[in-house]
This record gives structure tokens, sequence and C-alpha cells, in this order.
């Protein structure tokens, strides 16, 4: 017969280390992800986001393709924390036309691009 205890504790230990594969596969995959926390804004308003996955201590290029094809630029480049976030806001101007816009986030280092979009009313 089992104990209730050994088996709660080999229950945690394979839940442990399945969650430390997964983690372990993304670290290897690298994956590069942009959340932004209000994805319907209206013009004049602060959009924030949350960048994932960057190098630590390293640069992403931040801008934002509208929907009507044109591409505008945010500078200066960010720099990530050393866990490799980067948590920033931007106030959405007349330029971003209402409707549904992409913020574009690449790694310098690495290359490696993420994308979110939002809604402008």
């Amino acid at each position: 017969m089992v104990s209730k205890g050994l088996v709660a504790g080999v229950v945690a230990v394979v839940a442990a280390s399945i969650a430390g594969y997964f983690l372990f596969i993304k670290g290897v995959a690298g994956g590069l992800a942009v959340t932004i926390s209000n994805p319907s804004v209206a013009q004049g308003a602060n959009l924030n986001y949350v960048v994932s996955g960057a190098t630590p201590n390293g640069q992403v290029t931040v801008s934002v393709t509208t929907n009507t094809g044109s591409v505008l630029a945010f500078t200066p480049n960010l720099t990530a924390l050393a866990d490799g976030t980067v948590s920033a806001t931007f106030t959405v101007g007349t330029n971003i036309p209402t409707g549904s816009n992409t913020l574009n986030i690449v790694d310098v280092t690495t290359g490696k691009s993420a994308t979110a979009t939002f809604t402008v009313s």
C-alpha cells in the first residue's frame, strides 16, 4: 500500500519536472513575445505593452504598421531588463488611423520578431 503523502510527493515531483521541461523548451526556442494590456484604444490614449523573451539587457526596436501600410518607427530603441522583459507605453497619435493596426517588436541581437494587433477607435 502506498501512503497518501508518498503519492502526493511523487505527483509534485512529476509536475515540477514537467513544468521545468516546458520552461527549458521555451528557453531553447527563444520565443520573443509582446502582449498589449489594452488592445482597444482611442487616439490620444496610451497603449501599454510588455515584451518578454528579449535578449537580457539587449535592444529591441518598436514600430507600428498601420492599416494603410505605413510603418511608423519609434526611436530610440528600448533596452530589455536582465530578465529579457520590457514594459512600455506610447500615446496613440492621429498618425495611427482608426481600425486594426500592428505593433512590431524586433530583438536587435537575435533578429527575432513578435507582433500584436490593436484597434484604434
